[in-house]
């Protein structure tokens, strides 16, 4: 049984019966209606503002996540920036000093992207940056690398070089005289002796000063006696002379450090000793400036004060 509603009407001051009618029905369900829709409203309105969706809270982590792997990310490339600056500055002021190459110029070492303008701004700034400096150091290692395998090319070369040029002495023991203005044995006048004469007793090993080619081994009528001389590429050329016997034959690989034949007292000569000498390019050179990988400084300086003692050669 429905209940009987009733209202206080003021103007009487007594309770009246609500008398029900489909107009009153209709006002009351509007207004229920109205205020049902404008509460759903804002509700939804605070939710979609302030609070995230499962998608949205998903994307909000992994956004996070990206920033801090960006973060870490960056210190590392700092690293690698700052070792590759230190690379660059050892090739150009150290390796190719010393190899005789050409430097990487700034410009060139500093070409390899353009600023950030680049590329499309995105809503992650770093994510930006980062590529941006992705890409220079991928442009610098590729340019280093290719400037390393230039520099490996040229270091094979330098050692083959420093291989064939004369370094030690071709027999041990003292100088009997220098190279330049001599009196000469034989002849008793002054000449421009053009080797270094060592003392030696006869069949003492020579050994040949830098890596080469025996172009003469044997008696050629010049004076020299037996002796050897070795073709080293780079303009060198050695001669070993007044032997008392060869151990190598014309056209011969030899090594520093080979022997090549025995003192003697072949040619003209006054007596058992080596006569050596250096060429550069076809001009006779002073051997004294080529005994620096057998000696100390002491003994180098020892040996030139006895060879620029001016007095009678050995030949």
């Amino acid at each position: 049984m429905a209940k009987v509603k009733y209202y206080y009407d003021t103007e009487t001051c007594t309770y009246e019966k609500v008398q029900w009618s489909f107009r009153s029905f209709l006002k009351d369900a509007s207004v229920y209606a109205f205020g049902s829709v404008l509460a759903g409203g804002i509700f939804f309105w605070g939710a979609y503002t302030f609070l995230d969706s499962p998608k949205e809270a998903m994307l909000r982590q992994q956004n996070d996540e990206m920033r801090t792997q960006l973060g870490s990310l960056n210190e590392k490339l700092n690293l690698v920036q700052a070792r590759l600056e230190e690379i660059h500055e050892k090739d150009n002021v150290l390796y190719r000093s010393i190899l005789n190459e050409k430097e990487i110029s700034d410009d060139t070492w500093q070409a390899g992207v353009g600023g950030s303008e680049k590329y499309v701004e995105t809503t992650v700034e770093e994510l930006n940056e980062t590529s941006r400096r992705v890409e220079e150091l991928t442009y610098k290692l590729e340019l280093q690398s290719k400037s390393l395998d230039k520099l490996m090319t040229s270091s094979e070369k330098m050692k083959e070089k420093l291989k064939r040029i004369p370094s030690i002495r071709p027999v041990a023991g003292g100088v009997v005289s220098g190279f330049g203005n001599r009196i000469h044995p034989i002849n008793k006048v002054r000449h421009v002796h053009t080797g270094i004469d060592f003392m030696a007793k006869t069949g003492t090993p020579v050994v040949a000063t830098a890596d080469g080619e025996v172009v003469i081994s044997g008696i050629k009528g010049n004076g020299y006696g037996i002796h050897v001389d070795i073709n080293h590429g780079y303009g060198y050329l050695t001669k070993y002379a007044h032997l008392s016997k060869v151990s190598v034959n014309v056209g011969q690989k030899v090594k520093r450090g080979d022997v090549i034949g025995y003192t003697g007292n072949t040619g003209l000569s006054k007596g058992p000793h080596l006569h050596y000498e250096i060429e550069k390019n076809g001009q006779k050179i002073n051997p004294i400036d080529f005994f620096y990988s057998d000696l100390s400084p002491q003994q180098y300086l020892q040996l030139r004060k006895q060879a620029d003692h001016e007095n009678e050669s050995m030949d």
